[in-house]
């Protein structure tokens, strides 16, 4: 690449020749690079001279140009903000058998493993699957699944063989990106078929080993097709599909009504309700009397239950395991389309296509079994000077999801109507009646008697007999449901493909969402001389569909829109001593108030080099489209959002603690919620729920680069001030003699803060080895209110360290990564767990076969074998070995 600013730049042919065309007058500079070897500055003083540029050998990372941080191009070492890239060279030595995963040995990033093929990247904390606040774009498309509201990782990505390079900012980006870059924002940039000609193909195997689930072969394979057709047309096309077996969730601990984790209650325990078991029930003596007024349509049943409402033994339904009941199938498959048009130098458009689909647990707020979940992703680009613009639409349907809470309710309605029927008909026979319909009739007729003669309970009627009736009933009930049986399957696949809410009778997903983008952005850098500016803006239609199954959108899709705009000015000052950035940015949404985020970062450039960098923005994020309008029974309780207009929408049937349901509003939340932690007292405390709004931060960063050949130190601190930040805040709401616990989006009112400091030294023992350490530090100042069960969910280790040894000694060369996390407490409306301290080594050999255009790779990750949780409540984290082989043509 030679660049002379922003606007301007061209590619050498395979030679290094090229010619670049320029109105500016000289004396300019020329930034030349490639990939993998140094960056080099020329002086150009004359429109005739020749020039001869040599590069060396990249020396480190800081060298790297990247674009996020400022939106031009720029040196690592020379953003005025903290700034981390993954670049090719990276990608290609990663010992990580998936090059996402990688991602985690970068300064400032944590991986949150959802499962073997779904894993989202979190940065400063805060970090859920659900991730909230960090956006990701691939070539420039939000990937973010709008009915989750977060980005799906690299579920709907990229091809490895299509990774031009990955850049991540972390911290407060909604100067520059708008709602929801708050925390960070990454970057996934794709290869131009322009420059990047051939066919490449890869195939991996290997076998995954956990204890819980055994060792699991898994393949990966996939192909990239890219070509010239003549000067002004290109077009490429990838794919690539992943499966293998998921890391078996197995954790059969008791969760209790805080969502704390206790173990000394057992699954022999009423109360019993396992992290990865799913319908938990105790049907008490009301509900059997629902059962029953169902069943025989009488009305005089419900004076019975009325002068007797206890007259019957409480039945316990234990659940059902998700290895019972969930595919251990994990699969990912994606593609991608693109053609490229250039009419004249300068000028370039594209459109392509993304698609991406998989089957993998997901977790958050709950456990849904994501099952032929897609994405597509429709873009048109069109880059011409320093114009921008772009156009494209996100599609994400469901497919076959469910929620697996939903699943092992409905699946113990089931196993209770075979035991109520069989509990009954064995009780008949106790009187001397028959098994059958006529027999329990029967019964029925001398419970009846027995209530009006004031009997209250139908163990005296049997004469303590009881339990030989219950015996028998739950041996039934058990032998029908058991997992694998005839029932069993059939009641699963006839609740999984019926639509949501439970009380509906289903548990699946029902989803058709759209997003429509449209952004344009001009760089003024060729039209003004005082300084780089660049100015843009965004609109954004959204239109929910999950038809009453997750969100309130019982009436037909939820509509709304929301557009910004902002500007950049960078300038040199004081003989370039001094570079200054500055951004503004203006963002409304149709529902909330707008917000103006600003950013300043000052670089002072002490030599050539080593430099200090300070920073000052300020970031926003709007409730998420979950925060907003999710209305979920979730097995533990309700998720519930809290916008005004979701709260006027709200209005189901609702399972409550006792096994019986009641209609709930979202006016009776907001009238009758209750604090949790009083409640659990007995202490009635009016909750006082209050409507979401946006979230917002303010930030300052400060950094230290030094940059030499063959070393390298790049040290930055942060400081974050969250103010109304969006958590859950889990309340009671009391229905008839039961209650339910909501779990409702709230903004904390009192103020917060989240500060860090990290450090990263790179050193070449040679030209053919290297070595790199990293430390992190990241705490979180909150104290929680008085009696207050808000979550902050900051599940971030304060300490983590990591290093990396990389040998090139062709044609064979090495990786080796090692990563400690200190125990940290997560936090979350499924589970709070204490995650233990762990370390994780990954390693690869390369072989490089250059008389077949091919390398062979051996590899392993967490080689120690020591398994560790990344998401309380999914499955442990094992080892995975495999072998690869990649042609490039």
């Amino acid at each position: 690449n030679v660049v002379l600013d922003s606007t301007t730049g061209t590619v050498t042919d395979f030679d290094g020749n090229f010619s670049l065309t320029t109105s500016k007058t000289p004396p300019f500079t020329l930034t030349v690079s490639n990939v993998g070897l140094e960056t080099k500055t020329v002086t150009v003083s004359s429109a005739t001279q020749s020039l001869s540029i040599t590069l060396g050998e990249n020396a480190t990372q800081l060298d790297e140009i990247v674009v996020s941080a400022s939106r031009m191009a720029e040196r690592i070492f020379e953003s005025p903000v903290t700034v981390e890239k993954f670049s090719i060279q990276q990608i290609e030595r990663t010992p990580s058998s998936d090059y996402f995963n990688g991602l985690e040995n970068l300064k400032g990033i944590q991986l949150n493993q959802g499962g073997l093929v779904f894993n989202q990247v979190s940065t400063r904390g805060f970090a859920t699957v659900y991730n909230e606040g960090f956006v990701t774009l691939v070539d420039g498309m939000n990937n973010q699944a709008p009915i989750f509201g977060f980005g799906m990782g690299n579920l709907v990505g990229l091809n490895e063989l299509d990774v031009q390079s990955i850049e991540v900012l972390p911290g407060a980006a909604s100067a520059l990106y708008g709602a929801d870059a708050y925390k960070g924002i990454m970057f996934l940039n794709s290869k131009n078929p322009f420059e990047h000609e051939g066919v490449s193909a890869y195939y991996k195997t290997g076998v995954t080993q956990q204890e819980a689930a055994g060792n699991n072969e898994f393949t990966d394979f996939g192909i990239r097709m890219a070509t010239k057709l003549g000067d002004k047309w290109a077009i490429k096309a990838t794919f690539s599909h992943k499966e293998g077996t998921e890391w078996a969730a197995t954790d059969y601990r008791h969760v209790g009504v805080d969502g704390k984790i206790d173990t000394s209650v057992t699954p022999e325990d009423p109360n019993y309700n396992g992290v990865n078991v799913y319908g938990e029930s105790t049907y008490n003596s009301q509900t059997q009397w629902g059962a029953l007024l169902s069943i025989t349509g009488n009305p005089l049943i419900s004076n019975l239950a009325a002068a007797a409402p206890n007259y019957f033994d409480d039945i316990r339904f234990s659940g059902v395991k998700e290895v019972d009941f969930v595919s251990p199938e994990a699969t990912n498959t994606k593609g991608n389309f693109a053609i490229h048009f250039r009419p004249k130098e300068g000028t370039e458009i594209s459109i392509s296509s993304l698609i991406g689909t998989g089957d993998s647990p997901l977790q958050g707020t709950g456990r849904y079994a994501i099952r032929d979940f897609k994405i597509e992703q429709h873009k048109l680009e069109i880059n011409s000077g320093g114009f921008m613009g772009r156009a494209y639409l996100t599609r994400e349907r469901a497919g076959n999801s469910y929620q697996m809470d939903a699943t092992g309710t409905l699946l113990g309605v089931e196993w209770f109507k075979t035991y109520l029927q069989t509990y009954l008909g064995a009780a008949a026979v106790a009187k001397g009646f028959k098994g059958d319909s006529a027999g329990i009739g029967q019964l029925l007729g001398v419970i009846g008697a027995d209530i009006l003669t004031g009997g209250q309970s139908v163990n005296n009627l049997l004469g303590g007999n009881s339990a030989l009736a219950h015996a028998a009933a739950k041996l039934t009930a058990d032998t029908a449901y058991a997992p694998g049986s005839e029932d069993f399957n059939e009641a699963i696949s006839r609740i999984n493909s019926t639509s949501l809410p439970a009380t509906s009778g289903g548990a699946l997903v029902q989803d058709d969402t759209k997003v429509y983008n449209y952004e344009l952005s001009y760089n003024l850098g060729d039209k003004i001389d005082f300084a780089d500016i660049i100015v843009g803006g965004q609109f954004q239609q959204f239109e929910l569909n999950t038809g009453g199954t997750i969100y309130t959108d019982y009436d037909g899709p939820i509509e709304y829109n929301q557009y910004g705009a902002y500007a950049q000015a960078k300038k040199d000052l004081f003989n370039d001593f001094v570079s200054l950035t500055a951004s503004l940015r203006y963002d409304k949404s149709e529902f909330f108030d707008a917000n103006i985020t600003p950013r300043v970062g000052l670089l002072f450039n002490l030599s050539e080099s080593q430099n200090i960098r300070v920073s000052y923005q300020k970031g926003f994020r709007n409730p998420t489209n979950q925060d907003q309008y999710i209305g979920l029974f979730a097995g533990t309780g309700v998720l519930f959002g809290t916008s005004p207009d979701s709260v006027s929408r709200y209005d189901q049937m609702v399972p409550l603690r006792d096994g019986s349901t009641a209609r709930i509003t979202g006016a009776d939340v907001f009238a009758k919620a209750l604090v949790l932690s009083d409640f659990q007292k007995g202490v009635f405390t009016p909750a006082n729920l209050k409507n979401v709004k946006s979230e917002l931060v303010t930030s300052i960063d400060l950094g230290y680069r030094y940059n030499a050949s063959g070393f390298s130190v790049d040290f930055g601190a942060y400081y974050s001030d969250y103010s109304d930040y969006i958590g859950t805040r889990n309340v009671v709401v009391p229905a008839g003699t039961s209650f339910q616990i909501f779990a409702a989006d709230a903004n904390l009112d009192v103020d917060m803060a989240a500060y860090g400091a990290s450090v990263e030294v790179t050193q070449a023992l040679s030209t053919k080895l290297f070595v790199n350490a990293v430390y992190e530090y990241n705490d979180l100042d909150y104290t929680p209110i008085s009696g207050s069960a808000f979550e902050t969910s900051w599940n971030t280790p304060t300490h983590r360290i990591k290093a990396g040894l990389n040998g090139n000694f062709n044609p064979v060369s090495f990786n080796v990564n090692a990563r400690y996390n200190s125990e940290y407490m997560f936090e979350s409306t499924f589970v709070d767990e204490m995650i233990d301290a762990n370390t994780v080594i990954d390693a690869q050999v390369t072989f490089d076969l250059s008389k077949l255009n091919a390398k062979l790779r051996v590899g392993g990750n967490n080689i120690g074998g020591n398994e560790f949780v990344s998401l309380a409540g999914s499955g442990r984290i094992g080892s995975i070995y495999y072998t690869s082989i990649l042609f490039d043509f």
